[in-house]
């Protein structure tokens, strides 16, 4: 990351695991981690919970718990690389408002309430169309409140769009609305990016190869250069490491060849000749750390 001017990392928490001591355990070591190498390489991190999976009744007891533990027995606000916005920690909690996760406002909003009693920054993973309460996101009017309460949003666009074409579409038609009415409320707005997309390594037999091909690229530049041109001023990418939802950007194979015999997998760009090499999607990564701090769209 650093050689690549990545500036940090969300360490992801499931909130269903939370439970499990033996599984909370090894996610805790994994941050652990993450932690030593953000401080030995000067980057960033915070803690993201990922609230799918898990009861709406059950959900502010774990991650009010784990946070008590994080921060009590782990330490962890007190690392120099954990990141800040405005002052405060950053807390994310992801799949607020969306209809596939099973969580009612009210129960949202307790969550909220009790990240910002702990002094945090409270950064929602919402759905793409959050502001309209349409396709992705639960109706109830309710929830308008909820996302009002967010300190920084940040919309859930992996796989709303397939082509750097519906990617211009979707920046037109709802990113730089969704900017313009967060800054209006005072609230921060950070756009979700991503590379490309398949759950194939995932559910293999289920779904196509390459759902949404990477193009050697395009399609993740043009998505930097639309959020930026929508008025932008900071980026998610998903994900670093995600190889079961094809987004990975750290170093992959890009030969079929390479691959372990008889493993049918999906790389990075199939069938594309590319150049850049393995650690291609972390130069664009770079590029666009370079863009949004210059304020410039990143060359094509």
């Amino acid at each position: 990351m650093r050689q690549y001017e990545i500036d940090g990392v969300a360490a992801i928490r499931f909130a269903s695991q939370l439970s499990d001591a033996a599984r909370n355990g090894w996610v805790t070591s994994v941050l652990r981690n993450v932690r030593s190498a953000a401080e030995a390489e000067g980057r960033g991190f915070f803690v993201m919970y990922d609230l799918s999976g898990q009861t709406a009744e059950k959900l502010l007891p774990a991650l009010a718990a784990d946070w008590t533990r994080l921060t009590k027995d782990e330490e962890i606000l007190l690392s120099p690389s954990y990141m800040h916005h405005r002052g405060k920690p950053v807390v994310a909690l992801w799949g607020l408002g969306l209809n596939r996760v099973k969580l009612d406002a009210a129960s949202a909003q307790r969550l909220i309430d009790f990240f910002k009693a702990q002094g945090a920054t409270v950064f929602g993973g919402v759905p793409a169309y959050w502001r309209t309460l349409e396709r992705d996101s639960h109706s109830e009017p309710a929830w308008r409140a909820v996302y009002a309460s967010l300190d920084v949003l940040s919309p859930w666009t992996v796989g709303r769009f397939r082509t750097p074409e519906e990617a211009a579409a979707f920046d037109k038609s709802v990113m730089a609305p969704d900017i313009a009415a967060a800054r209006a409320a005072g609230q921060d707005y950070m756009p979700v990016i991503f590379p490309g997309f398949s759950w194939f390594n995932l559910q293999q037999g289920r779904n196509p190869l390459d759902q949404i091909p990477r193009l050697c690229g395009a399609f993740y530049r043009a998505q930097v250069k639309g959020a930026l041109a929508s008025g932008a001023d900071m980026l998610f990418t998903a994900m670093f490491d995600e190889v079961d939802e094809g987004t990975a950007i750290f170093k992959l194979e890009q030969d079929p060849q390479k691959l372990p015999a008889g493993a049918r997998l999906l790389i990075p760009d199939l069938g594309s000749a590319c150049s850049g090499g393995n650690d291609l999607y972390l130069k664009l990564a770079g590029e666009a750390t370079r863009a949004v701090r210059k304020g410039v769209k990143p060359q094509r």
